[in-house]
């Protein structure tokens, strides 16, 4: 990326190398790692356009999907807030309600709420409060999420592409491993780019650590953050049998946050960022260029990630069954003389592990 002044180029350093400590830290630097400025005091908020009546207002309204984030809600912050009382929780499930629906009323149809989106803004929201948490979610469903917040999947499953060529970069004995397997499109990892690990992360702080990292640097960098952890698992990866269901499920299920200590990935993550920078990533899998519109992301005049515009095709529905087809598709073709004895069975399993991932199934554990 280019500037965006000294006084941000500082802040991302900080925010990348050390981590930025504490929820008090948090709340006056994340919006400037987003462009926001952020407010000093009551008053003076530094939000744009937006003020705290403002965003009553958007809260209150509705949308297409108020009841799937009603629901969400409801099973929401058990991770992030261990020890909390019954009370507390759901004050904060209650705000955590108001954000989304304001971000998602805002956006006038052209921000869609999808499920993994709440984990993102419980973070916020339990760092910074409601209205600098909106005024941050607004701004990351129009850039580094944006691709997550559109019509459809499909951008979102061509940005995992990228994953395979980061880790054959980092570690060539796990990518090839991953090769074999079948694995290769990466679909175990939608939920980190839809909820950047916050799903599954071990507690609040090592979510806020990785967030510190995310905010400040570009928004492909959950691939990095996910290769980093998946070479930290080499050896139990490498053990396994290398047969597609079994490493997708091994991979699906693996808790990022304790692969190796966050600061220890954050440090590899912006190794291998550096050494092989996304623009040189989609050449080397041959993906075009304008099917990741993230590739293209720079830092903006406010100091901040900013991503061009999307031309985002298909709706949900579609996206999901390509990515249903390419799943049957790769399975087969992966399994070489096994793919003949790959069952019906087997591929339900991985559906299932795919809705589990993200949440989605009745009865699942609370979300994070």
């Amino acid at each position: 990326g280019g500037g965006g002044g000294g006084t941000s180029r500082r802040l991302r350093q900080l925010a990348v190398v050390r981590g930025l400590g504490s929820a008090h830290v948090r709340s006056r630097v994340w919006p400037r790692l987003l462009g926001l400025g952020g407010g000093s005091g009551p008053g003076d908020w530094g939000y744009g356009d937006f003020s705290p009546e403002a965003f009553e207002l958007l809260a209150a309204g509705e949308h297409q999907e108020s009841m799937v984030v009603q629901v969400d809600v409801e099973r929401s912050l058990w991770g992030l807030t261990p020890g909390w009382d019954h009370g507390r929780r759901e004050a904060r499930r209650e705000g955590l309600r108001r954000v989304i629906n304001a971000t998602v009323v805002e956006g006038r149809g052209a921000v869609h709420y999808y499920q993994g989106l709440h984990d993102v803004a419980s973070v916020l929201l339990l760092n910074c409060g409601e209205f600098p948490s909106f005024a941050m979610l607004r701004q990351l469903v129009r850039h580094q999420l944006r691709d997550c917040a559109g019509p459809s999947l499909e951008p979102v499953l061509k940005s995992l592409e990228l994953l395979l060529p980061i880790v054959l970069a980092a570690d060539p004995e796990v990518g090839a491993f991953m090769e074999r397997s079948g694995v290769g499109g990466a679909h175990f990892a939608v939920s980190w780019r839809l909820t950047w690990f916050s799903h599954t992360a071990a507690g609040l702080e090592a979510a806020s650590r990785l967030f510190d990292l995310f905010l400040a640097t570009h928004p492909l960098m959950p691939l990095y953050i996910g290769a980093a952890a998946i070479t930290a698992k080499r050896e139990a990866l490498l053990a396994l049998e290398p047969d597609m269901p079994v490493v997708h499920q091994f991979l699906s299920r693996m808790d990022v946050c304790l692969a190796a200590p966050v600061a220890q990935l954050a440090q590899h993550a912006i190794a291998l960022y550096r050494a092989h920078p996304p623009e040189r990533l989609v050449a080397r899998a041959g993906v075009p260029r304008g099917l990741i519109p993230l590739v293209e992301a720079r830092i903006g005049d406010s100091g901040a990630w900013e991503v061009g515009g999307l031309s985002p095709s298909g709706a949900a529905g579609p996206g999901l069954l390509m990515w249903w087809q390419r799943v049957s598709a790769g399975a087969w073709a992966a399994a070489g003389w096994k793919g003949r004895a790959f069952s019906l069975a087997a591929l339900t399993m991985l559906a299932v592990s795919r809705v589990v991932e993200l949440g989605l199934q009745d009865g699942s554990p609370p979300a994070t």
